[in-house]
């Protein structure tokens, strides 16, 4: 039992030193990586839209009545107004970080008068310097005293710590900021102006095609109305034709508020008074549209 327990022990430590040794002795190959499939610039044969902002006002809206709107909000919108001047501010605030860096000259004028009481020390002082007979007549005090003052004074601070080049780092970084803030209130303006135009389009389809069904009600009235006079239609039926008639009245009416507050928020943004109604083009229905709507424009758009 002794022998055969020898010899699974010799055995177990020969292969556990085959499983060390030899695999330290082989040399692994170099990893080999795949060459990456080029990617196309276009699928299909068709230019991606995705870079819409490449695109002017003038290529993206067709519209000359909304262009008009939207040069109107451009030049009239008190918020970006603001936001222009804050650039102005921006840019004042860089030049002057500027010359903090270059050498100043300043030219100074002063003038002074006093006059010392005669019971004061600076009084006695005065009266008996002058008395004095070390001095010449042109070293003595008048009374009163004069000090005027013309000259220049010029200095430079050596930007030995970098603080003048953190600040106008800062300003300039202040500057892009602002710069950037205009394009994005820009672009909403646009954006807010183009959405509220084709709106309204909508509503006025809409308060058209309500207008068309009034009349079209009124006249299932009148015929309704004829024939329970006729004796084939009884007083029900014509209640519920008045009935929708009524309905379709108050949604014409809601329809126009719906319209009035819109065009009051219109000119809100366009930067002036209440002017209703706010000018359109064509209908909704015959604006134009691309002929082709590629990937990256979005779904609501």
């Amino acid at each position: 039992m002794k022998k055969i327990n020898s010899a699974l022990y010799i055995r177990f430590c020969a292969y556990a030193f085959l499983l060390i040794i030899v695999p330290a002795c082989v040399t692994r190959q170099p990893v080999v990586q795949q060459r990456v499939a080029p990617v196309p610039g276009s699928y299909s044969g068709r230019a991606d839209s995705s870079s819409l902002g490449s695109l002017s006002r003038e290529q993206f809206f067709r519209d000359t009545v909304l262009l008009g709107l939207i040069d109107t909000a451009i030049k009239n919108n008190l918020m970006l107004k603001t936001t222009v001047e804050k650039i102005m501010i921006a840019r004042a605030h860089l030049l002057a970080q500027k010359g903090l860096r270059l050498p100043s000259l300043d030219g100074f004028v002063s003038g002074a008068v006093d006059k010392y009481g005669k019971y004061t020390m600076s009084g006695v002082g005065n009266f008996d310097t002058n008395l004095s007979q070390n001095i010449t007549e042109d070293q003595k005090v008048t009374d009163p005293a004069r000090d005027f003052f013309l000259g220049l004074k010029s200095s430079w601070e050596i930007d030995l710590w970098g603080k003048l080049k953190a600040k106008k780092r800062s300003a300039y970084n202040a500057l892009l900021a602002s710069e950037k803030g205009r394009r994005w209130v820009t672009t909403q303006l646009v954006t807010q102006v183009a959405s509220y135009y084709y709106e309204l389009l909508a509503l006025d389809n809409r308060l058209e095609i309500i207008r068309r069904n009034i009349k079209l009600q009124e006249r299932a009235v009148e015929i309704v109305e004829a024939q329970m006079e006729g004796g084939r239609a009884n007083a029900l039926a014509v209640q519920q034709f008045n009935a929708h008639l009524i309905h379709t009245r108050s949604l014409e009416q809601e329809t126009r508020l719906a319209i009035i507050e819109l065009e009051n928020e219109m000119n809100m943004l366009l930067g002036r008074f209440a002017q209703t109604p706010v000018p359109r083009g064509l209908p909704i229905r015959q604006q134009q549209m691309p002929p082709v709507i590629t990937s990256g424009i979005p779904a609501d758009l």
